[in-house]
C-alpha cells in the first residue's frame, strides 16, 4: 500500500497515511481544510550482487554449465 503525506492547511500540521490512491481521494474530497502533500518515495536498492542471493543449487548448476560450455566460455560463476 502507498503512503501519501496529508497536510492541514487550518493549523499547518502533516502526517502521513496509508491507503488506496481511491481512499485518498475520498479523505480530501470529504474535508476541504486537508491537501495531499510532496513526498518522496523510498527506493529500495540491491547491496551485492545477485548470483551471491541465490541458492547454493542453483550455483552448483551454473557451475555445470559454465564446465560443459567449452573453452572460451564467458559464464561467471
Amino acid at each position: 500500500m502507498p503512503r501519501y503525506t496529508i497536510i492541514d492547511i487550518s493549523d499547518d500540521t502533516e502526517w502521513e497515511i496509508q491507503c488506496s490512491w481511491d481512499k485518498l481521494q475520498i479523505v480530501l474530497s470529504e474535508n476541504s481544510n486537508l491537501k495531499q502533500g510532496l513526498s518522496t518515495p523510498n527506493f529500495v536498492t540491491q547491496t551485492g550482487n545477485t548470483i551471491s542471493k541465490t541458492s547454493t543449487d542453483w550455483r552448483d548448476l551454473l557451475k555445470k554449465v559454465k564446465k560443459g560450455s567449452g573453452k572460451g566460455n564467458t559464464i561467471n560463476v
